[in-house]
């Protein structure tokens, strides 16, 4: 089954997004389409970052545990970036995709009843940003290395690496702070 047909199959019984008052919770495109695990990096930033009382979200999208089942693998630069470059075309041209994206992230809005922060990574802004405007509730957004095309619409914080070649070439709306890192580091260096 491909990754489009087994997202549209997934029930909502299986989700991850269970009710919480206050939830972060990592977006990003999927470097593996078989599993929705979290990098250690991913895990480390998460318990940096999250507050006492907060409930971080230990799983990436689309935050189902049948995507969560196989551990974390990682994946070549060459298969992660073929995966997500797939993702942004799928979130550009397929109002199917985007209408999974939206369902996704509605039931993160209706499940967290005081606060979400969200933190985007490379192009989880692109996801993010397609659905916006049609998303009922608020988040908190922090957009680490964006990648994003056409206007922003979301309302984020966006940070940027000096040595980021792929937000530079793929981002071209305001960055509020710089950091010293690359594409990938972002995890160890924002805390």
């Amino acid at each position: 089954m491909n990754y489009f047909a087994r997202l549209r199959e997934l029930d909502d019984a299986g989700s991850l997004l269970v009710p919480v008052e206050r939830r972060v919770m990592i977006l990003t495109g999927q470097s593996s389409w078989r599993s929705a695990r979290l990098s250690p990096a991913q895990e480390a930033f998460l318990d940096a970052v999250t507050p006492p009382g907060w409930t971080a979200l230990r799983a990436g999208f689309p935050y189902h545990a049948a995507m969560t089942g196989a551990a974390f693998e990682e994946t070549s630069m060459i298969g992660a970036s073929w995966r997500n470059a797939a993702q942004v075309a799928m979130s550009m041209a397929s109002g199917e995709y985007r209408e999974v994206v939206r369902r996704v992230l509605q039931r993160a809005m209706d499940t967290t009843q005081e606060r979400l922060q969200i933190v985007t990574g490379s192009c989880g802004l692109q996801l993010l940003n397609c659905v916006w405007e049609e998303l009922r509730g608020e988040a908190e957004v922090l957009a680490l290395g964006p990648a994003c095309f056409g206007k922003l619409r979301v309302p984020a914080e966006v940070v940027m690496g000096d040595r980021d070649g792929w937000s530079r070439l793929f981002y071209r709306g305001r960055v509020d702070r710089r950091v010293r890192c690359g594409h990938l580091d972002y995890w160890e260096v924002v805390r």
